[in-house]
């Protein structure tokens, strides 16, 4: 059997990334196994140690690549309001909050989708630690939005806070099975995060 190309070997390991970050948000990181992962990626199973220490060190990059992508999204937004946080605030916390009902799991933020797998971990392990450098990074992109009137203690405190009830707010609305209690909750987080966002 032909050997594969480096290029080709690199383009495999993105894709099954790729893959992971789409499939742990959507079953978590122990709903699926590493076969039905590796095949869903169009690669064989056995290769899989040719990219990775283990499922950990998968779940880890997948998990980085997540929060990337989030990160990357609310710092374009903020830049794109850079002379109203008001306004990147509302546009973040809008499509935060309110993405179409119909979106899947892999769709959102991956803080309420892998928040349940970072916390059984030790907090040595490759994905809590890389769950804890992504919310810290989006912690990092609101705390930047927050209104320019308070102070820095203010700003962080309430950037975090904004943070806190993003993520419990979407989790529990996608927890729940009746649509309209899902839909108060979401709203009412939303003016909640109005008030911490509004000037001093």
């Amino acid at each position: 059997m032909p050997r594969v190309s480096r290029e080709q070997a690199a383009l495999n390991r993105k894709h099954i990334v790729e893959t992971a970050a789409r499939l742990y948000k959507e079953h978590g990181v122990g709903g699926i196994g590493v076969a039905d992962l590796m095949a869903e990626a169009g690669v064989t199973h056995g290769g899989f140690y040719g990219h990775f220490e283990s499922k950990d060190a998968l779940a880890a990059e997948a998990c980085s690549l997540s929060f990337e992508r989030s990160v990357a999204n609310w710092e374009e937004i903020g830049r794109r309001h850079a002379n109203s946080k008001n306004a990147a605030l509302h546009e973040i916390v809008g499509k935060y909050l309110h993405k179409s009902e119909h979106s899947t799991l892999s769709d959102i933020c991956p803080m309420p989708t892998l928040a349940a797998d970072a916390m059984r971990q030790e907090d040595s392990s490759p994905l809590r630690q890389a769950f804890t450098a992504g919310m810290r990074r989006l912690g990092d992109a609101l705390i930047a939005v927050m209104h320019d009137g308070f102070s820095k203690k203010k700003r962080r405190e309430r950037g975090l806070a904004s943070l806190a009830l993003m993520t419990g707010a979407m989790m529990l609305a996608r927890s729940s099975s009746d649509a309209e209690f899902a839909e108060e909750l979401l709203t009412a987080a939303d003016a909640a995060l109005a008030q911490l966002g509004s000037a001093p």
